[in-house]
């Protein structure tokens, strides 16, 4: 089983690959990063690997994708850093 943060993390950097129109970074990153999570996250892989079929502005119109690229994910993932790291040490 592993982390839901890395996981999350690993997401949110793929997205800005795609976020800044680096998409064959984003393949080669998701390649080497992402694979790993296939069993347990599938369906979240899907949907992020969707974004590499559409133009970065074509994205923004697409609700699904639109709000994947809000960056108000990075406050929701800091929380969820500091979460974790008080269950780690049991605070």
């Amino acid at each position: 089983s592993s982390s839901q943060l890395e996981f999350e993390l690993r997401v949110q950097e793929f997205i800005s690959f795609v976020n800044k129109d680096k998409y064959m970074e984003a393949v080669t990153y998701a390649k080497k990063n992402l694979a790993k999570f296939a069993d347990e996250h599938m369906d979240k892989l899907k949907l992020i690997m969707g974004m590499l079929a559409f133009s970065r502005d074509k994205l923004e119109s697409i609700e699904k994708y639109s709000n994947l690229l809000n960056e108000d994910k990075w406050d929701w993932l800091v929380e969820m850093f500091i979460k974790e790291s008080y269950h780690l040490h049991s605070l």
